[in-house]
């Protein structure tokens, strides 16, 4: 026959299910809180007899309109937030019918389930603490339920303690699985359902003038790993998409679709780049692109290449991803030998005549590409500024950027550019990728982020094939000397993180951040990135590849974890027969007065002993009194020690008295030594 939930066990099963609400409610829509607080209190109501538990009608209703608001939030989109929304609402809603023991263990059982779904969104070390911190509320409330309601109010804190105990005996457990257990791939993935937001960052097209501002996201993209150190700022140059097409609002690339551009690495025939090898962390972000310096060899049967030297995944980045290149500078130039294709000197027919006409003077004054990229360099320099918030363009956007506003960011300039070489027949397209990210010298690796997003433009030369060119750099050269969040952090309306510039301007909050940086970085590359080789690698230099060395290893771990705990039963056993736990209390109570200058005499009665005490006026006499009354009642006056404590509050209050008199006796050495 199932028991029912007990007071104070319902009161820990409230709390284990608040944080695990709460702590997945800052990922999923606004309205699962009224939602989840509605059915806690409702249950609340039902143990307070306020209210009864709902009727089947009454539960129907609330499926029904949770099922409507549902598909009211997310429509016919599949993703994984969506299964983790339902988890949530059919754990919410299973309040309504929480009433025996078993209800009660189960809904626990689930909660482990839910708060895995934690790393979905999120798999920080600080998230990583908070779902460790309400996993001992979870085992907690597991241990309550199991607990009679006489146990639970004389210590109301055992569950905890005994969870605390449980997650630290099972820490080397999990430390030897989590070395030796090999990481299997995903069976199947599914996106997580993200609202796009205008804001910097990489896209599939590049459209100046459709944003009149840009709102910065400081979002982590990837991170790079240089062993042999990292290379100049001036060479981080981030490649990531090549647009070759300008339908007069948008550039675009013109083979997206072109399956068989792409080769895969392992296949394709590279360069043999003896240079600086680095590696890259990437991100989730929910398409295939991937950011290589340029050039770069890799060799990864996952990762495409075409012959622009762009790389791409052959599935969406939906988890974060780990691959090894190699980069070599300065750039090797690619083979020259190839003719050009038309379509980087296509333009529209018609629009943007100002444009046309200044291009193609400046081809009638000399035909050499350097002398028309000098010149149109010269000409951004001079009339151009650099701003987050350029005015709006209209329907001749070359046009009204270049002899109109003159005031935009580097998509504007890229763009613009590349029209005016290809006006005046100079072969031009605009690359799309990062540019530099925040470097720590110390320890090799850089750091990028959505505001690091940047646009510049390739040339075509006779004699060396593409050559970048960055008209930014004539405008706003801080932009390249610097970090974004360096060059701008001070600058108009630089909103990431409601102004980072004010960790910069004091020293020791921006040390806290880079420190906090830095640990996030060990974090990801040896925790989170802790698979595939590096595994091989660490299982090696232990010498734990041979599955039979794994398991002895193993056996022998929980062997030696038995007989420390057979010995700690032992010595705890005979600790508790050579002295009850009560004498030891009185004898520390005696030991602290003794420090505060009341030393017990041997043959002093604790009456006796209290009754000095409170002449002598030190703390907590009356307590003391007491406190002694009741061991000595039970001591004394019985013909042997009973088992249990003198009084339900003997151990807590000698507990707290103890530490009292150990701060007094603290402070008065304190001021006799002054």
């Amino acid at each position: 026959m199932h028991r029912q939930l007990s007071r104070s066990a319902l009161l820990y099963f409230f709390a284990a299910f608040t944080a695990c609400v709460l702590l997945l409610a800052i990922f999923l829509p606004w309205w699962l809180l009224p939602v989840a607080g509605s059915c806690l209190l409702w249950r609340a109501l039902v143990f307070g007899g306020r209210l009864s538990f709902p009727s089947a009608w009454v539960k129907l209703a609330l499926v029904l309109l949770s099922g409507v608001a549902m598909f009211l939030q997310y429509g016919f989109v599949v993703s994984l937030d969506v299964f983790v929304m339902l988890l949530l609402l059919g754990f919410s809603l299973k309040l309504l019918e929480l009433y025996h023991q078993v209800d009660a263990q189960w809904l626990l059982y689930l909660s482990f389930f839910v708060l895995m779904t934690v790393f979905l969104f999120d798999q920080t070390p600080a998230y990583v603490l908070l779902v460790f911190i309400v996993v001992l509320f979870v085992l907690a409330a597991m241990v309550a339920v199991q607990s009679s309601e006489g146990e639970l109010q004389q210590q109301w804190s055992q569950p905890l303690r005994r969870a605390s105990l449980v997650s630290v005996l099972a820490m080397p457990v999990m430390l030897f699985m989590f070395i030796v257990m090999p990481r299997l791939p995903p069976l199947w993935a599914m996106p997580i359902h993200t609202q796009k937001q205008g804001k910097t960052g990489m896209s599939d097209s590049m459209s100046p003038g459709d944003i009149a501002s840009l709102a910065q996201s400081a979002d982590l993209v990837f991170r790079a790993t240089f062993p042999n150190g990292v290379p100049a700022r001036h060479e981080l140059y981030w490649y990531g998409m090549i647009f070759d097409q300008f339908d007069g609002k948008r550039w675009t690339d013109s083979c997206a679709g072109c399956r068989d551009q792409w080769l895969r690495t392992d296949r394709a025939s590279q360069r043999n780049l003896a240079g600086k090898p680095y590696q890259i962390i990437l991100e989730p972000q929910g398409n295939p692109w991937i950011y290589a310096l340029v050039p770069s060899a890799i060799n990864d049967s996952a990762i495409l290449m075409n012959k622009n030297h762009i790389f791409r995944y052959d599935h969406d980045v939906d988890q974060r991803e780990v691959y090894e290149a190699s980069y070599l500078a300065p750039a090797i130039p690619d083979s020259v030998v190839a003719p050009v294709e038309n379509r980087y000197l296509a333009l529209p027919q018609e629009g943007n005549m100002q444009s046309r006409a200044l291009a193609q003077r400046w081809r009638s004054e000399s035909s050499d590409v350097q002398t028309i990229v000098k010149k149109s360099l010269t000409f951004y320099h001079e009339s151009f500024s650099y701003t987050l918030q350029p005015p709006a363009l209209g329907e001749q956007r070359i046009d009204d950027f270049l002899f109109g506003t003159r005031s935009g960011f580097c998509e504007h300039f890229a763009g613009s550019f590349v029209f005016l070489m290809r006006a005046a027949g100079v072969p031009a397209r605009v690359v799309v990728g990062y540019m530099g990210g925040e470097i720590n010298e110390k320890d090799h690796y850089v750091v990028l982020r959505q505001y690091d997003a940047h646009a510049w433009a390739e040339v075509w030369l006779p004699d060396t094939g593409w050559l970048r060119v960055d008209p930014t750099s004539a405008v706003a050269p801080e932009r390249i000397d610097m970090s974004f969040f360096e060059a701008f952090s001070n600058g108009e309306k630089f909103s990431v993180a409601s102004n980072l510039s004010f960790f910069g301007r004091v020293s020791l909050l921006n040390k806290l951040r880079l420190q906090m940086d830095h640990f996030d970085y060990l974090w990801v590359r040896w925790v989170l990135g802790y698979e595939g080789e590096q595994q091989q690698q660490f299982l090696k230099k232990l010498g734990l590849l041979s599955p039979l060395r794994i398991a002895a290893w193993g056996g022998g771990g929980v062997a030696l974890v038995f007989v420390l705990l057979c010995l700690y039963l032992y010595w705890r056993e005979w600790w508790s027969l050579s002295e009850p736990p009560s004498t030891r209390r009185y004898r520390q109570l005696c030991h602290a007065y003794a420090l505060c200058g009341a030393e017990r005499l041997p043959a002093e009665t604790p009456l006796q002993y209290a009754e000095k005490i409170i002449v002598r006026d030190l703390p907590g006499a009356a307590e003391f009194l007491v406190l002694s009354k009741w061991y000595y009642q039970w001591r004394y006056c019985s013909l042997k020690v009973q088992p249990g404590e003198p009084s339900p509050d003997f151990a807590a209050k000698s507990r707290r008295l103890y530490w009292r008199l150990l701060f007094y006796a603290f402070k008065a050495r304190r001021a006799d030594k002054n």
